[in-house]
């Protein structure tokens, strides 16, 4: 399954360091659960794009994932970006 993350950041964010912050999250997350999951994060796909940075979670197990979105590393890392986002959508893809 994958979980996708859409983030719009406010004006004046910086948002090379919220992707850094994704990142390293990801991948201690990662580690920690030592799963295979291959994270993506698109950043401004397209000039007019309504979402500023996108990472997918791709975890074949529903169970996983949602161990995996519920982790302590996993929200405290979103709620410490979240004066950066003004607007976030979530939707998974069986």
């Amino acid at each position: 399954m994958k979980h996708y993350e859409m983030l719009k950041l406010r004006a004046g964010a910086d948002v090379t360091s919220v992707q850094e912050k994704v990142w390293k999250t990801l991948e201690k997350l990662d580690k920690k659960y030592d799963w295979l999951n291959y994270p993506v994060i698109c950043r401004d796909c397209k000039p007019d794009a309504a979402w500023t940075i996108m990472f997918i979670v791709d975890i074949e197990d529903e169970a996983k994932l949602e161990d995996y979105l519920s982790d302590e590393g996993f929200v405290k890392a979103m709620n410490a970006i979240g004066a950066d986002v003004i607007a976030r959508s979530t939707f998974d893809h069986y």
